[in-house]
């Protein structure tokens, strides 16, 4: 029988401390993510937040950082910065669907998850600003 997971992820505002902290080598090392056919185990994620309503830059444990791009947008994922998810196994991977928290509750598809250094993540996150 398998056992659905089901969490609820409230994203937080976070600072960029982890980011400015990170040093050449860490920019350099290629995130444990790369190594799980690009899946997100949700037992090593910090927080989230949303860019945008297509971008969403997790923070995982290790000072690593994944960029989740969704499939289209997703309406009201940046004002309500927070998102809920289903799956049958302990990570987050393309294909996956998340669902907005609060209003309408929009439904979109996770298209790709990308390891970033610390480095890429601080500017993504500058970029989107």
């Amino acid at each position: 029988m398998k056992r659905h997971l089901i969490m609820r992820v409230r994203l937080v505002v976070w600072g960029l401390v982890g980011a400015m902290l990170g040093t050449a080598a860490l920019s350099a090392h290629k995130p444990a993510t790369a190594q799980m056919n690009n899946c997100i185990d949700i037992q090593r994620m910090r927080s989230t937040h949303a860019l945008d309503d297509s971008t969403i830059l997790a923070t995982l444990r290790g000072n690593e950082f994944a960029k989740i791009s969704l499939a289209s947008r997703c309406i009201g994922l940046r004002i309500q910065d927070g998102f809920s998810y289903a799956t049958s196994i302990t990570k987050l991977c393309p294909g996956d669907i998340i669902t907005v928290l609060g209003g309408g509750g929009d439904r979109c598809s996770i298209a790709t998850i990308t390891p970033l250094s610390a480095s890429d993540a601080k500017a993504l996150q500058s970029a989107k600003k």
